[in-house]
């Protein structure tokens, strides 16, 4: 092993020293804040206006719904084009959107399908970032620092979900909406800034011409034939249908099971992004690649346990105990999605891969859906609990059906 290669292995933290990573993490920084900043902002906007939770779950489920119906075909448009040059042309586009939209919040001209279209433009942006920021990301940092890259990269996602709220919420009482999505146009126009001064990111392998149906069944047929990545993205559907989905419902269960005041319930819900922040970074430093798919099984696993004790419990102590354990199971699973495959695709198909990925991601508009019906015939606490006994059940079977998830780990020398 290199010197080079030892340094990176023992200080894989040293890359947010490096200037091109740091511009591509504070980017997808940016992206998350804004994404934060704007759910809670128009929730809030949307809820007093129209007095509707229904029109502010359909805004946010139209939000998410881009992930699984373009997330694919951005990860390839990225393989054509280059993905520096895709993710400015989506970031300089926001601009003007949030831009008008202030504007319209501002004359007091602002309509429902105008946050609507917003929020569809937004959710494409999101796709988009996911796969080929990290493949961008991926490129710097290089197989031997991919862990600690996708970590990184990961807890910047569990900060801002504190954060991004925050900046939302105090912005929405002292300038109104209308301030908020200035601010969002100020924040997109600085991640053009950084991805303007970059070289990184060019075309990625793609045999020229090639049709995107070609690509896409070439894409389908690496998972095919690799049982590993068939059962890892089973992982991914499920903990989307039946992990993140219960964050939904800890504002309903803080209150009306565990009597707590609204301060109170904002710690309970922030206790499981400081978990999954510190679980991010403790992977950053410590995995290996060899580790990744354990660290994303275990960790999975580990999630829904702990969301299946904060259903079943009725005191305040358990379930402020379980959620930051939550955060560190959701740490391992999300640290190593975009890291296994990395590692495990050949390079010219990574893109495609992760577009698979992005789809799988996609299906979390279903576990809500779910989770919202089981509340309301059921009670939050007993939906909450029969989802996580779902995901245990199902995650058992594809341990099962896919033994190479936890007897096969990724070979040393990929990392």
């Amino acid at each position: 092993m290199s010197r080079t290669r030892g340094n990176a292995r023992s200080n894989p933290l040293a890359l947010m020293g490096e200037r091109t990573f740091f511009a591509l993490w504070l980017t997808g920084a940016i992206v998350a804040v804004v994404r934060w900043l704007e759910v809670l902002a128009v929730g809030v906007f949307v809820f007093d206006l129209t007095g509707s939770p229904l029109v502010v779950s359909f805004l946010l489920l139209i939000r998410m719904v881009p992930m699984s119906a373009v997330g694919f075909w951005v990860a390839l448009l990225a393989e054509k084009v280059g993905p520096r040059r895709l993710l400015l042309a989506m970031l300089g586009t926001m601009i003007p959107v949030s831009s008008i939209l202030a504007a319209l919040v501002d004359l007091g001209a602002v309509e429902i399908w105008h946050l609507s279209v917003g929020a569809v433009l937004g959710g494409c942006l999101q796709a988009a970032d996911m796969p080929v920021r990290r493949l961008m990301l991926g490129e710097v940092a290089g197989l031997a620092r991919i862990g600690a890259a996708m970590a990184l990269d990961s807890s910047t996602n569990h900060i801002t979900r504190l954060l991004g709220p925050m900046l939302g919420g105090v912005l929405l009482a002292t300038v109104g909406l209308q301030g908020a999505f200035a601010m969002s146009a100020v924040l997109y126009a600085v991640g053009v800034g950084l991805l303007w001064t970059l070289r990184a990111g060019g075309p990625s392998r793609v045999v020229p011409g090639a049709p995107f149906w070609r690509n896409l069944i070439e894409g389908v047929r690496l998972v095919r034939e690799n049982r590993m990545l068939a059962g890892f993205l089973w992982v991914t559907v499920i903990y989307n249908i039946c992990g993140f989905p219960f964050l939904s419902m800890v504002p309903v269960i803080g209150k009306d099971v565990l009597g707590m005041g609204p301060v109170a319930v904002g710690f309970l819900a922030g206790a499981e992004g400081a978990g999954a922040f510190l679980g991010a970074m403790f992977v950053a430093v410590f995995a290996r690649t060899p580790w990744f798919l354990r660290i994303y099984l275990y960790g999975t696993t580990l999630a829904l346990a702990m969301i299946l004790a904060f259903g079943l419990s009725s005191t305040a102590l358990l379930s402020s105990l379980a959620m930051p354990i939550v955060g560190l199971g959701a740490a391992g699973f999300g640290s190593m999605q975009s890291a296994i495959v990395f590692a495990s695709a050949p390079p010219h198909l990574r893109g495609r891969l992760m577009g698979v990925l992005v789809v799988c991601i996609g299906v979390s508009p279903l576990g809500y859906l779910q989770l919202g019906l089981l509340a309301e015939w059921f009670g939050a606490s007993a939906a909450v609990a029969t989802v996580a006994v779902e995901g245990l059940t199902a995650l058992a079977f594809v341990v099962r059906r896919w033994p190479e998830l936890h007897r096969r780990p990724i070979p040393a020398e990929h990392g």
